[in-house]
């Protein structure tokens, strides 16, 4: 920990919020699909599948992304955040979003749909920028911070067409909506999640994972590449094809990350944290699935029911791939936000104990096993609909597995108390 700056660390109950909301999420998402059934992913247009995409993407993925990114901004890129409002009123305010979304999704009202809009793009939109301009006033700027205030960048793009496709479904605006709808994903997902998940990568997988530190000339060429495909992506936008700006701006970005996950973990000079590195690994197989699809779709047996290439690459990215290197993150985070907690509650000078020993491997490596038998459901649903239902019950046990595991951390480094000393004898 020693590129860490624990002084500027914000209070632990801060990041745990987000942390913990993303679990819940998770759980609720699980649930969403047992209820739904193969009504889940019958369409990415359907409205099952859109609460389905918007509970994984914000509220399992954009909780653990904004608490971790409390944590990290201060902590590891040497950032000074200060909010306009506490961040108990931004977890808040963007929960509550989440939540009028999807009713929106089920129940669509322009009420609903202003207040999802406003509280959406108000919590998303103050964190964003607080954190470009905390990230501007750094000299100087390195490879991480960077990357960092490029993903907010495309944060706030997709909040713009995010915002743009729900004035559309109101009434309130009359554009293309599937190019707008398009792009907001391609945006959020390539842009934000891959970006920002890179940004950490290139310091968190060395530290915590014993591996390879990546070069300037590395991180030069891997930036380089995410922006053309990015770039790429906003001028497919306007090609006749709608869904080519969607599998484009998911596609490349996610092969480009798992390729330099893999590349770092290769030859490992110090390998350790075998759960982590597990979790990381297999992420990223999953985030190659989207590139591999037009080679695989073609060779299945052509039905009714052939699954859109679309709704497959969602799932491997949204519910699968990225999920595993958020579970990763939050592996080490949590017991970290929990010993700073313990850190914090005693004098110095008593011995606390150390991250190692509020989460231990064993533990660690339970966790990742579940979720992996999770994501590998998830992809089978999305071939299969008829299994959506087992898909759904393993994500919730996952997940909830995962929320009674770091409740239980937190809980025991808050109740912990040193050990009486024994009286010295006379």
């Amino acid at each position: 920990m020693s590129g860490l700056d624990l002084g500027q660390a914000p209070p632990p109950v801060e990041p745990w919020r987000f942390l913990r909301s993303s679990l819940i999420w998770g759980v609720a998402a699980g649930a969403w699909w047992v209820w739904q059934g193969e009504w889940a992913l019958t369409s990415r247009w359907a409205p099952p599948t859109l609460v389905s995409v918007h509970a994984w993407v914000l509220g399992v993925l954009g909780n653990a992304m904004l608490g971790s990114l409390l944590q990290f901004l201060p902590v590891a890129a040497n950032t000074r955040l200060s909010l306009p409002l506490p961040a108990l009123w931004l977890h808040r305010g963007f929960n509550l979003g989440v939540m009028a979304l999807l009713l929106f999704f089920v129940r669509p009202h322009t009420v609903l749909g202003i207040s999802a809009l406003l509280l959406l793009a108000g919590s998303l939109g103050v964190f964003a920028l607080r954190s470009l301009l905390a990230l501007h006033a750094v000299i100087p700027v390195d490879a991480l911070q960077r990357g960092i205030a490029m993903s907010l960048w495309f944060l706030l793009a997709t909040v713009v067409l995010g915002g743009a496709s729900a004035m559309v479904l109101t009434g309130h605006l009359s554009i293309p909506l599937e190019r707008i709808v398009n792009l907001h994903a391609a945006l959020g997902l390539g842009g934000w999640c891959v970006g920002l998940l890179a940004a950490v990568a290139a310091v968190t997988v060395p530290m915590f994972q014993g591996a390879r530190v990546l070069t300037r000339r590395a991180q030069r060429i891997w930036g380089n590449g995410w922006r053309a495909a990015m770039g790429l992506t906003v001028l497919a936008a306007t090609a006749r094809q709608a869904d080519s700006p969607l599998m484009l701006g998911i596609s490349l970005p996610c092969a480009g990350l798992a390729c330099m996950i893999l590349w770092m973990q290769v030859r490992s000079p110090h390998p350790r944290n075998l759960p982590l590195r597990l979790a990381w690994r297999l992420g990223a197989f999953f985030l190659w699935l989207p590139l591999l699809l037009p080679v695989v779709l073609p060779l299945m047996p052509v039905s009714a029911t052939s699954p859109a290439a679309s709704l497959v690459a969602g799932t491997a990215v949204v519910v699968a791939g990225l999920p595993l290197l958020v579970l990763g993150m939050q592996l080490e985070i949590v017991p970290f936000l929990a010993w700073i907690e313990l850190r914090q509650r005693h004098p110095r000078g008593v011995r606390v104990p150390g991250v190692g020993r509020l989460l231990d491997s064993t533990h660690k490596q339970r966790l990742v096993l579940i979720h992996v038998a999770a994501a590998v459901a998830a992809l089978i649903a999305a071939f299969a609909a008829r299994t959506t239902v087992i898909a759904g019950v393993l994500i919730m046990l996952a997940y909830a597995g995962s929320l009674l595991r770091f409740g239980a951390v937190w809980r025991n480094a808050r109740a912990w108390q040193p050990a009486p000393e024994s009286p010295r004898s006379q």
